[in-house]
């Protein structure tokens, strides 16, 4: 198996200049986004017919008409939802899409904002940095990944703390019940680092909690 990325990657010109070039040019559309964002994160797999993706198209809409702008990934499933929810409400809907991944059709039309990524770090770094809260609807890999960085990156105080919502807590329960009976027993954590997280399903709640950040 051979690793061209990675040798890509390795060249130290080319890498700096364009992770600084992405990190730039994203931090230029956050300053130009003059309302609060909420992130949306979860799987593209989900279809349009599945009940998170009814919850998360409803949601983004009743955040886009509170005065919300509305962050996600450029990509079908949750993304889709969380796109339609907030241009329905006339809301910024900023779509971030890394170039190469497979699942990853980006169409520019159907955003107010759209940034294309090389580096998934500079992505998730955009999706985060402004954001108000990070809301997280069940996924693979990818969106378990997200939340467990940004839970790492807010225990070691690397960023501002932010409310972290897991949406479906049937889903997201089996996680955390690991997480007590391992990490916390096991001395790995302690319980501030993963009562950070709040399992929610109703939209109402959700809202409330959102508008009550200061």
């Amino acid at each position: 198996m051979t690793f061209d990325k990675n040798t890509v990657y390795l060249k130290k010109e080319w890498t700096t200049k364009q992770s600084q070039g992405e990190i730039s040019q994203g931090l230029e559309l956050l300053e130009k986004i003059n309302k609060p964002i909420i992130a949306f994160y979860g799987s593209a797999q989900t279809s349009d017919s599945d009940d998170f993706f009814i919850k998360a198209e409803s949601l983004a809409k009743k955040l886009g008409e509170a005065g919300f702008a509305i962050i996600t990934g450029g990509d079908a499933g949750i993304t889709e939802a969380a796109r339609r929810g907030a241009i329905s409400a006339g809301a910024d809907c900023i779509g971030l899409a890394v170039e190469g991944h497979s699942t990853q059709k980006l169409d520019a039309k159907q955003f107010t904002h759209v940034l294309k990524f090389k580096f998934y770090f500079a992505k998730r770094f955009i999706a985060l940095i402004k954001s108000k809260a990070l809301v997280y609807f069940p996924g693979g890999l990818g969106t378990m990944n997200e939340l467990l960085e940004n839970m790492m990156l807010i225990q070691n105080k690397a960023v501002d703390p932010v409310p972290l919502i897991c949406v479906g807590e049937k889903f997201w329960s089996h996680l955390f019940d690991w997480l007590d009976d391992e990490t916390l027993k096991g001395n790995y954590l302690k319980r501030g680092d993963i009562d950070q997280v709040k399992m929610l399903d109703d939209e109402d709640e959700i809202i409330k909690l959102i508008r009550n950040i200061k």
